[in-house]
Protein backbone atom coordinates (compact mmCIF):
# COMPACT_ATOMS: atom_id res chain seq x y z
CA UNK A 1 0.00 0.00 0.00
CA UNK A 2 1.44 3.34 -1.05
CA UNK A 3 1.65 6.32 1.28
CA UNK A 4 1.68 10.00 0.37
CA UNK A 5 3.64 12.41 2.54
CA UNK A 6 4.43 16.09 2.29
CA UNK A 7 7.81 17.52 3.22
CA UNK A 8 8.79 21.09 4.01
CA UNK A 9 11.99 21.89 2.10
CA UNK A 10 14.47 24.66 2.73
CA UNK A 11 17.59 25.86 0.98
CA UNK A 12 16.17 25.85 -2.55
CA UNK A 13 16.83 29.02 -4.52
CA UNK A 14 16.04 28.16 -8.14
CA UNK A 15 14.26 25.76 -10.46
CA UNK A 16 17.45 23.72 -10.84
CA UNK A 17 17.43 23.08 -7.08
CA UNK A 18 13.88 21.80 -7.11
CA UNK A 19 14.54 19.68 -10.22
CA UNK A 20 17.61 18.17 -8.57
CA UNK A 21 15.65 17.19 -5.45
CA UNK A 22 12.76 15.84 -7.52
CA UNK A 23 15.12 13.76 -9.67
CA UNK A 24 16.85 12.35 -6.59
CA UNK A 25 13.59 11.42 -4.87
CA UNK A 26 12.19 9.80 -8.01
CA UNK A 27 15.35 7.72 -8.40
CA UNK A 28 15.01 6.12 -4.95
CA UNK A 29 13.80 2.53 -4.76
CA UNK A 30 10.29 2.50 -3.32
CA UNK A 31 9.32 5.98 -4.49
CA UNK A 32 6.43 5.88 -6.92
CA UNK A 33 6.38 9.61 -7.66
CA UNK A 34 7.76 12.83 -6.23
CA UNK A 35 6.81 16.41 -7.07
CA UNK A 36 8.70 19.41 -5.73
CA UNK A 37 7.08 22.85 -5.60
CA UNK A 38 9.73 25.58 -5.52
CA UNK A 39 7.32 28.40 -4.67
CA UNK A 40 5.74 26.55 -1.74
CA UNK A 41 9.07 25.02 -0.67
CA UNK A 42 7.34 21.63 -0.40
CA UNK A 43 7.64 18.14 -1.83
CA UNK A 44 4.80 15.64 -2.24
CA UNK A 45 6.08 12.06 -2.35
CA UNK A 46 4.12 8.88 -3.04
CA UNK A 47 6.14 5.91 -1.79
CA UNK A 48 5.98 2.34 -0.51
CA UNK A 49 6.64 2.40 3.26
CA UNK A 50 7.75 -1.24 3.15
CA UNK A 51 10.67 -0.43 0.83
CA UNK A 52 11.64 3.02 2.08
CA UNK A 53 10.97 5.13 5.16
CA UNK A 54 10.23 8.85 5.43
CA UNK A 55 13.54 9.31 7.27
CA UNK A 56 15.36 7.86 4.25
CA UNK A 57 13.68 10.42 2.02
CA UNK A 58 14.75 13.23 4.36
CA UNK A 59 18.33 11.89 4.41
CA UNK A 60 18.38 11.76 0.61
CA UNK A 61 17.38 15.43 0.42
CA UNK A 62 19.91 16.35 3.10
CA UNK A 63 22.56 14.47 1.13
CA UNK A 64 22.03 16.98 -1.67
CA UNK A 65 22.69 19.88 0.70
CA UNK A 66 19.10 20.92 1.39
CA UNK A 67 16.94 20.43 4.46
CA UNK A 68 13.64 18.59 4.70
CA UNK A 69 11.07 17.97 7.42
CA UNK A 70 7.97 15.82 7.38
CA UNK A 71 4.69 17.73 7.53
CA UNK A 72 2.20 15.87 9.69
CA UNK A 73 -1.17 15.39 8.00
CA UNK A 74 -3.22 15.91 11.15
CA UNK A 75 -1.47 19.10 12.22
CA UNK A 76 -2.11 22.37 10.51
CA UNK A 77 1.15 23.46 8.93
CA UNK A 78 2.02 26.75 10.58
CA UNK A 79 4.63 29.17 9.39
CA UNK A 80 7.65 29.34 11.61
CA UNK A 81 9.42 32.46 12.82
CA UNK A 82 11.81 32.36 9.85
CA UNK A 83 8.87 32.61 7.44
CA UNK A 84 7.37 35.48 9.44
CA UNK A 85 10.68 37.36 9.35
CA UNK A 86 10.95 36.85 5.59
CA UNK A 87 7.43 38.18 5.08
CA UNK A 88 8.19 41.29 7.16
CA UNK A 89 11.44 41.88 5.28
CA UNK A 90 9.79 41.53 1.88
CA UNK A 91 6.93 43.83 2.94
CA UNK A 92 9.42 46.48 4.09
CA UNK A 93 11.40 46.22 0.85
CA UNK A 94 8.21 46.54 -1.19
CA UNK A 95 7.08 49.65 0.66
CA UNK A 96 10.52 51.27 0.43
CA UNK A 97 10.81 50.50 -3.29
CA UNK A 98 7.32 51.85 -3.96
CA UNK A 99 8.16 55.11 -2.19
CA UNK A 100 11.48 55.49 -4.00
CA UNK A 101 9.98 54.54 -7.38
CA UNK A 102 7.21 57.15 -7.18
CA UNK A 103 9.39 60.10 -8.35
CA UNK A 104 10.69 58.01 -11.25
CA UNK A 105 7.17 57.05 -12.30
CA UNK A 106 6.11 60.68 -11.94
CA UNK A 107 8.96 61.79 -14.21
CA UNK A 108 7.99 59.21 -16.83
CA UNK A 109 4.33 60.25 -16.64
CA UNK A 110 5.20 63.92 -17.13
CA UNK A 111 7.53 63.04 -20.02
CA UNK A 112 4.85 61.03 -21.82
CA UNK A 113 2.41 63.94 -21.73
CA UNK A 114 5.18 66.51 -22.30
CA UNK A 115 4.39 68.37 -19.11
CA UNK A 116 7.31 70.19 -17.56
CA UNK A 117 6.91 71.57 -14.04
CA UNK A 118 9.88 73.76 -13.13
CA UNK A 119 9.46 73.12 -9.42
CA UNK A 120 10.03 69.39 -10.09
CA UNK A 121 13.14 69.71 -12.27
CA UNK A 122 15.08 67.55 -9.83
CA UNK A 123 13.14 64.44 -10.84
CA UNK A 124 14.57 64.77 -14.38
CA UNK A 125 18.13 64.82 -13.10
CA UNK A 126 19.77 61.43 -13.88
CA UNK A 127 21.99 61.68 -10.77
CA UNK A 128 18.91 62.10 -8.58
CA UNK A 129 17.30 59.10 -10.27
CA UNK A 130 20.45 57.04 -9.73
CA UNK A 131 20.47 58.10 -6.08
CA UNK A 132 16.92 56.77 -5.69
CA UNK A 133 18.05 53.40 -7.00
CA UNK A 134 21.21 53.20 -4.90
CA UNK A 135 19.62 51.65 -1.76
CA UNK A 136 18.84 48.56 -3.86
CA UNK A 137 22.35 48.31 -5.38
CA UNK A 138 21.13 48.68 -8.95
Amino acid sequence: MLRQESFKLSGMSCAACSARIEKKLNSLDGVNSAAVNLAAQKAAVLYDPVKIKADDLIKAVQGLGYDAALIKENSNYRKNEEDDLEIKTLRSLFIASAILAFPLILAMFFSIFMVRINALNIIYNPYFQLLLLRPFNL
